[in-house]
């Protein structure tokens, strides 16, 4: 009877056994990586703080400079280019995309079925006059010379009064929005898997630790280390996964033709700050794999179960 049951809880564990940890290995990999986009490509804040640490604001400002006679042939020579491109302050800029990542944000959210962005341009304006006036102080015109900000100010009333008739808003309504419901879609289909997962994942660790124990005779110590083992290759593999595609991206970067102002260090920043995240949860998924190998060992070896 003892020879029988032995055989019929390997039969029964062992196959499960493997079919658990399988699972458990590909939720808690693809966890990683869902969690992460959750936190990186899916997340606004991430977004604007990634804008803000490659300087995209200022690197806006050199493509303009260097397309504006691509856009408007004849323009870049002006003095009007001139002052539009020195208004352009980087707050301003980093103000204007803030809102509309948060437009469309709430449109991917369902807050909004309209995607309507609005750019303000109060700032610019005013960043418009300052300018002028700058401009004028510092190389005045004929007759103009020794004037103080004071009187310079009541000179450029009527220019002042032009710039604040100025539209205070400029709305562009995005037509077609049918078409973006699979982009719409996609952060739900995220979030939804990545809970998934984590609940397959939690699951199969349990249903794992319970099958190894009815296969090993109910030894605890055999059972959690090797659950920990399982957590820790995983955390291994996935931890090796990612310096593979920065490695990939850091060589790759450097045979792309990239578009001016992007450069190879820029892309590498961007993709090593997007895969920061499933770094953290691999070391995390490994360190406590390999916490739980060492309780196994240390503490469970004393008999205390």
């Amino acid at each position: 009877t003892g020879v029988l049951e032995r055989v019929m809880r390997k039969v029964l564990g062992i196959p499960l056994a493997i079919i658990l940890v399988l699972v458990l290995f590909v939720t808690a990999s693809l966890s990683i990586w869902t969690n992460t986009a959750q936190r990186t490509v899916l997340s606004t804040s991430f977004v604007k703080a990634e804008l803000e640490e490659v300087g995209a604001y200022s690197l806006a400002k050199t493509w303009l400079d260097e397309n504006v006679e691509e856009i408007l042939p004849g323009l870049g020579e002006t003095e009007i280019y001139s002052f539009f491109r020195d208004s352009l302050s980087e707050d301003w800029l980093a103000d204007q995309v803030g809102g509309i990542l948060d437009t469309v944000q709430d449109f991917l959210d369902g807050v909004t079925d309209t995607l309507e962005i609005a750019v303000s341009t109060e700032g610019f304006k005013e960043d418009l006059k300052s300018n002028l006036q700058e401009t004028l102080l510092e190389q005045p015109p004929a007759g103009l010379e020794g004037m103080t900000p004071e009187e310079m100010d009541s000179y450029l009333v009527p220019a002042y009064t032009s710039i604040d008739e100025l539209p205070g808003e400029i709305l562009i309504v995005v037509e077609g929005t049918e078409h973006l419901v699979p982009v719409r879609d996609a952060p739900k289909l995220v979030n939804s898997a990545s809970s998934i997962l984590m609940m397959t994942a939690a699951l199969s660790a349990v249903l794992l630790l319970l099958v190894l124990m009815y296969l090993m005779g109910s030894r605890a110590r055999s059972a959690f280390c090797v659950l920990g083992g399982v957590l820790a290759f995983t955390g291994a593999c996935a931890l090796v996964f990612k310096s593979v595609v920065g490695n990939l991206a850091s060589t790759q970067a450097s045979s792309l033709d990239l578009p001016s102002p992007l450069t190879e260090e820029l892309v590498v920043t961007i993709v090593r700050d997007s895969l920061a995240p499933a770094g953290t949860f691999s070391i995390a998924l490994l360190a406590g794999g390999i916490a739980l190998i060492i309780v196994s060992v240390v503490v469970l070896g004393r008999r205390f179960f």
